[in-house]
């Protein structure tokens, strides 16, 4: 039971998980009028201002994140700028680790796009 009105007891600030991607290395396979304005880093920033994008008629490019070592995640968002464009048709979440220099793919992923932010939680971040 509480002592007074519930709308007089402050609101707390609940921060969300910071995702495993931000300010880690990425690099793009293209990147809009190469503006760092939207550079790949742009896509990691944990800023939902900012944004990765590439040329216009592109059909085609990737996005790498090096999280720098082996980590366990359980989810990845993925939000697509003016979804309602519904420019993204698939895409794939590939990860491996590096081996003299190769990339070894452990598995893959395809889905169509719901949600140009990469956000990988850890398990414990995750409900």
């Amino acid at each position: 039971m509480l002592d007074r009105s519930a709308l007089e007891i402050p609101a707390i600030n609940v921060p969300s998980p910071r995702s495993l991607t931000t300010g880690c290395k990425a690099t793009a396979s293209n990147v809009y009028h190469n503006d760092p304005q939207y550079s790949a880093e742009k896509a990691v920033d944990n800023n939902e201002e900012t944004r990765w994008a590439t040329d216009s008629g592109i059909k085609s490019a990737w996005l790498e994140v090096d999280l720098g070592k082996p980590v366990k995640f359980s989810h990845a968002i993925i939000r697509q700028a003016y979804p309602e464009l519904k420019r993204v048709r698939k895409f794939a979440i590939e990860y491996g680790i590096m081996t003299g220099g190769l990339p070894v793919i452990k598995a893959g992923l395809w889905a169509k796009p719901k949600i140009s932010d990469l956000n990988l939680l850890p398990p414990d971040m995750c409900v």
